[in-house]
C-alpha cells in the first residue's frame, strides 16, 4: 500500500500542475497586427479616439496590444481534468485518520483539545501506541499528562491509559494529586418535607479514572459512609436498601440512599441549606481487600443541595389520592417478573423486578409476595407521575424451602415510600394484585 504522505505529495503535485496548466489555458494567445484594448479586447482598427469606446479606458501605447487573442480549450480541459482529480484524491486519501500516524506529537496533543470526539479518538490511540513504544519524551509524556486530566471532566472518554502512566511514574505531584481528585460527588434531596418527617437524599459519587477496570490488581475506591448536615449541624444518617427512585443521575457501585433525621433545632422555613460530605481512599490492588492493596491517596468530597421544611401539615409533603379509577389503566401499565435463584449465596432466592408505563398519577407501593396464604414483604417501588420504569429491582428474599413456581405479588400503597423518593409528592391511594406470577428458573 502507498503511504499516505506520498499520496498527498502526489495530490499537491497535481492541484500545483493543474492549476498551472489551466492558467496558461485560460490566458489569451495573440496572433497578428491588429490593435486590442488591453482592458476588454475590443478591436481598435481604423479607430482614431483616445478612449476605448467599449470601455472607455483611455488609448496610449501601454494600453493597446497587438493581435486577436486566442484561449486554449485543451489546456483548459486538461487543467481542469488535474485539479478535479486532485480534489478527489485528497478527500479519499488524506483524512485525518489516514495522516494520524504521521503527525508530530505536540499536534496529536492539541488535537485531544477538539471538539469532534472522532479527532480525539484518533489522536489518543496514536498517541497511546507511541507512549508504549517508548517514542515519548520526559516532557512530551507531562504536556500529555495534563491533557488527559482535562479529559476526564468529560464522563464519555475511558481514560484507563492514566492509572498506567501513574503506576509507571509518569506523573508529578501535582499531577497526581488532580489525578485523584477527580472524584465527584452528586447529591439529590428530596424538596420539601413537613415538620418531624425524615429528609430523603440520593448520592451518586463518580470517578472519571476508576470506570472500566475492576478485577485484578487495579486501583480501585473506597468510600465512607456519609456524612450529613443541616444548616452547619450534623445529623443521622439511616442508609436505606434498594436502588436509586426516579434520579437523573446514572447509579454506580458506590451511589445509594438514605433517610435523615431532622434536628431538634430545624424549623420550618422557606429554604435550609443541606451539606453531604464522604471521604474516600483509592488503593491498589485486588478490589475490595485493603488488606491485598496498598493505599495511594486519601480525599474527601462534598455537595450541597436545600430543601424546604413545611409546617406540620401531611397533605403538603406526600398527600395520598383516595380514587379507584386508576386501578384499572395501572393494572395494564405495570408488569412484575420474578426471578429465581436455587443457587443464590444464602439459600434459594427470588427477586421481584418492575416496569411500569408512563403513570397517569404518582405511585408509592410497599412490595409484597403472597403464598400458601402468607404474606411477606419485600421492597418498595416508587415513580413519578408521567414517568416510566423499566427493570427495576424490587425486593430479594430467601426461601426456606424450595422455591414455589407461582406467587402473588401485591403493590400496596404507602407514605412512607413516597417519602423515600425525590419527586412522588402526590401518589396513587390503592392496591394493585397479580395473581399466579411465574418465576424465571435462573
Amino acid at each position: 500500500m502507498v503511504a499516505p504522505i506520498v499520496l498527498l505529495l502526489g495530490c499537491v503535485a497535481m492541484l500545483v500542475g493543474g492549476g498551472v496548466i489551466l492558467y496558461r489555458g485560460l490566458r489569451l494567445r495573440r496572433a497578428g497586427d491588429a490593435p486590442y484594448c488591453a482592458d476588454c479586447n475590443y478591436n481598435l482598427t481604423g479607430l482614431d479616439s483616445t478612449r476605448c469606446p467599449e470601455c472607455g479606458a483611455p488609448l496610449s501605447e501601454e494600453t493597446i496590444v497587438r493581435g486577436e487573442g486566442h484561449r486554449r480549450p485543451i489546456l483548459v480541459c486538461g487543467g481542469c481534468l488535474l485539479v478535479m482529480s486532485a480534489l478527489v484524491s485528497f478527500v479519499a486519501f488524506a483524512r485525518p485518520r489516514t495522516l494520524t500516524p504521521y503527525l508530530p506529537t505536540a499536534v496529536l496533543i492539541r488535537m485531544l483539545e477538539s471538539s469532534r470526539p472522532s479527532r480525539v479518538q484518533d489522536a489518543l490511540l496514536e498517541l497511546e501506541t507511541r507512549d508504549a513504544t517508548g517514542r515519548l519524551s520526559k516532557s512530551q509524556r507531562s504536556q500529555l499528562v495534563d491533557s488527559l486530566l482535562s479529559l476526564l471532566a468529560d464522563s464519555s472518554w475511558e481514560l484507563n491509559w492514566l492509572e498506567r502512566l501513574y503506576l509507571a511514574g509518569a506523573m508529578s505531584r501535582t499531577q497526581e494529586k488532580t489525578f485523584f481528585n477527580h472524584v465527584r460527588l452528586r447529591v439529590e434531596v428530596r424538596p420539601k418535607i413537613a415538620v418531624g418527617e425524615p429528609i430523603y437524599v440520593e448520592w451518586f459519587p463518580h470517578s472519571g479514572f476508576l470506570r472500566g477496570r475492576q478485577s485484578g490488581n487495579c486501583l480501585w475506591l473506597f468510600m465512607s459512609e456519609p456524612e450529613f448536615s443541616l444548616d452547619g449541624v450534623r445529623a443521622d444518617c439511616e442508609r436505606l436498601p434498594g436502588p436509586t427512585t426516579d434520579s437523573a443521575f446514572a447509579p454506580s457501585p458506590h451511589s445509594g440512599r438514605c433517610i435523615v433525621r431532622v434536628p431538634q433545632t430545624a424549623r420550618p422555613s422557606r429554604y435550609h441549606r443541606v451539606t453531604f460530605e464522604q471521604k474516600y481512599k483509592v488503593f491498589y490492588g485486588i478490589p475490595g481487600r485493603e488488606d491485598k492493596s496498598w493505599l495511594c491517596y486519601e480525599g474527601a468530597v462534598s455537595a450541597k443541595d436545600r430543601l424546604r421544611i413545611l409546617p406540620p401539615d401531611e397533605t403538603r409533603s406526600a398527600a395520598p389520592i383516595d380514587d379507584p379509577s386508576p386501578a384499572t389503566e395501572l393494572s395494564k401499565l405495570f408488569s412484575v417478573t420474578l426471578q429465581a435463584c436455587p443457587q443464590g449465596v444464602n439459600g434459594p432466592e427470588q427477586s421481584l423486578r418492575i416496569t411500569c408505563g408512563s403513570v397517569p398519577v404518582g405511585v408509592a407501593f410497599r412490595a409484597f409476595v403472597r403464598n400458601d396464604d402468607k404474606e411477606r414483604e419485600v421492597g418498595e417501588f416508587a415513580c413519578r407521575v408521567f414517568a416510566s420504569r423499566s427493570n427495576i429491582p424490587a425486593g430479594l428474599w430467601r426461601h426456606e424451602g424450595p422455591l414455589p413456581k407461582t406467587v402473588d405479588v401485591v403493590l400496596r400503597a404507602d407514605k412512607d415510600v413516597a417519602l423515600h423518593s425525590l419527586s412522588v409528592f402526590k401518589y396513587w391511594d390503592g392496591e394493585l394484585v397479580f395473581k399466579d406470577v411465574p418465576a424465571d428458573g435462573k
